[in-house]
């Protein structure tokens, strides 16, 4: 058995593929055997030096991982061999190679772990970025903890970028602590961020954009989850008009920027709460509860995901992300075995029909269906603007509960939209 590695060897340089040694865990470690690693704007950003965050290179980048069980250390009690689990390996506090997610084999703790249930290893991903929204709304802004018996609040919060990865679970943990959540997303994501309970979502390149948070306001908590310099002076406009304070930013306020009078930004780095002694209960109400009841007994919404390739597509991922490239709001996730297919999405099946379908919270009315969407093998498709030819299936959505009208649903969207794969719809194999 070998370990392999997208290998990060100098600032500015692409990554290189490389074996890696096999971890061994140390007291309440365990090592995962990857299946699906998310890729996020944060780890280009490490690559190109722009985070503030010093790293001892060479190493492997990335902290969030899905897999199996490899092996457990001494005094773990929660995992054993074999389990699915999602984790956050906490590499950039540990600054080892080890610890990053871009490999086969990666070492991690038990307390930044959680069992995933029957969930497939990539759509798990979509949750690695729960503990950065949760640190961020309940530690740093001061909201109450989620909870199913939450009373509705007569308080409003303001998540800018809701689409994104960390806005999206921001957005519904709020929500679920009963606060009305403002959020700001391009008019084509409106419904994709009313999935995740969103009250009210205003396009962040309206003319009116000031004028419409501020009517909607005043904010308990502002986070802005992904934002620009020019969206940042906004954000201090909103402020500055309810009689200043302050908003949590994931990148800090941008250079240049300069905010009102008695507004301020600030920039926390999260991962730092899960580990601090102060914090081990809500360390584990995070990952031993909330986390893993919600992916387990399905009543966390998760985000799209797009599947691009083993390994060696992880450098290409990245790129993507860092050019704004993804075409949908989905999380990048690499495949870490090289030796599975690429595979990819080339229509939004989950954020159109999103509002109709929640294939978790509708188990009781539906069955377990595999889908699988097959074009010509002759037959180009469009893909974003981009054309690519089938070599198989294009898309997989695997093991997932459906109602059964929901598949004539899906056989009439792909009809409507045939237009894209050559005038011709693509095949569409159920499998129960």
């Amino acid at each position: 058995m070998e370990n392999q590695a997208a290998w990060f060897l100098a600032k500015g340089e692409g990554l290189k593929i490389g074996p890696a040694e096999i971890p061994h865990p140390g007291e309440g470690e365990i090592v995962i055997e990857n299946r699906a690693v998310p890729l996020h704007p944060a780890d280009w950003k490490l690559q190109k030096g722009i985070l503030p965050i010093p790293l001892t290179l060479p190493t492997v980048l990335g902290m969030s991982i899905a897999g199996l069980v490899h092996e457990v250390g001494p005094g773990v009690t929660r995992f054993k061999k074999g389990d699915k689990v999602l984790s956050i390996s906490a590499f950039v506090l540990h600054d080892k190679p080890k610890y990053g997610a871009h490999q086969r084999f990666t070492l991690t703790s038990e307390a930044l772990t959680c069992h995933i249930g029957d969930v497939g290893f990539a759509e798990a991903t979509s949750a690695a970025s729960v503990y950065a929204a949760m640190s961020a709304m309940v530690i740093h802004l001061g909201l109450d903890k989620p909870s199913k018996d939450a009373a509705p609040k007569n308080e409003n919060v303001l998540v800018w970028g809701g689409s994104s990865s960390v806005g999206a679970y921001a957005i519904q943990i709020a929500s679920q602590a009963g606060y009305q959540v403002i959020t700001t997303a391009s008019s084509k994501n409106s419904e994709y961020v009313k999935y995740f309970r969103a009250a009210e979502s205003f396009d962040y390149r309206s003319r009116t954009i000031r004028e419409d948070l501020i009517k909607h306001g005043p904010y308990k908590a502002v986070y802005a989850a992904a934002d620009t310099a020019a969206d940042q002076i906004v954000i201090g406009d909103v402020l500055a008009a309810q009689g200043g304070g302050k908003f949590l930013a994931t990148m800090g306020v941008r250079p240049g920027v300069k905010l009102p009078e008695g507004v301020e930004g600030y920039f926390v780095q999260y991962l730092d709460d899960y580990l601090k002694k102060e914090n081990e209960e809500f360390t584990k109400w995070t990952f031993g509860e909330y986390l893993e009841r919600g992916l387990v007994e399905g009543t966390l919404k998760l985000g799209n995901v797009e599947v691009i390739g083993g390994l060696g597509s992880v450098q290409s991922g990245l790129d993507r992300l860092r050019e704004g490239k993804p075409y949908r709001p989905k999380i990048h996730a690499a495949k870490a075995r090289d030796s599975i297919p690429r595979s990819i999405n080339p229509f939004n099946i989950n954020a159109t029909r999103a509002e109709q379908h929640d294939r978790h919270v509708n188990r009781d009315r539906g069955k377990r269906y595999t889908l699988k969407l097959y074009l010509d093998r002759n037959r180009d498709f469009d893909h974003g603007g981009t054309i690519g030819r089938a070599r198989g299936p294009v898309f997989t959505f695997a093991n997932n509960y459906l109602p059964e009208d929901y598949l004539d649903s899906i056989k009439d969207l792909l009809e409507e939209d045939k237009v894209r794969f050559g005038g011709k719809a693509p095949i569409l194999v159920v499998e129960k």
